[in-house]
């Protein structure tokens, strides 16, 4: 079954809550990134906020520039090494360009978007999918965070059905 995943109504919250922590150094200290945030989110909000920004302080290798995706914890240690998935999307996008491979890329397994993000980044068009519903969203919200969106999108789908025939 293919299912395109709503965004979930916290997700835009969330990201708003961790902006206003955004550029703040306050990762190291929570209780005062949850001081900050105070009037600006309710409690279980903000909490999860704080641990996003900690997260994003620590993503860098793997997402370049990670101020604008959701991660969890499990992803961000699951998700490609952001050399590693340029270098990758770098060889199918020159494929595509030679005319010896796909312009049109399926991450079957895509977690978070890293590897999806990079693809995007190298000018493929991709179809990033995850059988985890809530992964597939967040992939979803990340690859609609960049700028200029790409040609990507997700969806939840379960890697042995492929959710396209050729």
């Amino acid at each position: 079954m293919v299912l395109t995943p709503p965004t979930p109504p916290a997700f835009p919250i969330l990201a708003q809550a961790a902006e206003v922590l955004a550029g703040k150094s306050l990762s190291k200290d929570p209780l005062a990134a949850l001081k900050a945030l105070e009037g600006v989110a309710e409690p279980a909000v903000a909490r999860a906020a704080v641990g996003l920004s900690q997260l994003r302080a620590r993503a860098g290798a793997k997402f370049g520039s990670p101020e604008r995706v959701l991660l969890t914890p499990k992803g961000l240690e699951q998700a490609t090494d952001g050399r590693v998935a340029a270098w990758r999307a770098a060889r199918l996008a020159a494929g595509a360009k030679a005319g010896s491979g796909p312009a049109q890329v399926w991450d079957a397994t895509c977690g978070l978007g890293a590897e999806a993000l990079a693809l995007a980044a190298a000018g493929l068009r991709v179809l990033a999918s995850d059988h985890d519903r809530d992964l597939a969203a967040i992939a979803a919200w990340n690859l609609r965070s960049c700028k200029p969106a790409p040609a990507a999108a997700a969806l939840a789908a379960d890697a042995l059905a492929p959710p396209l025939r050729p």
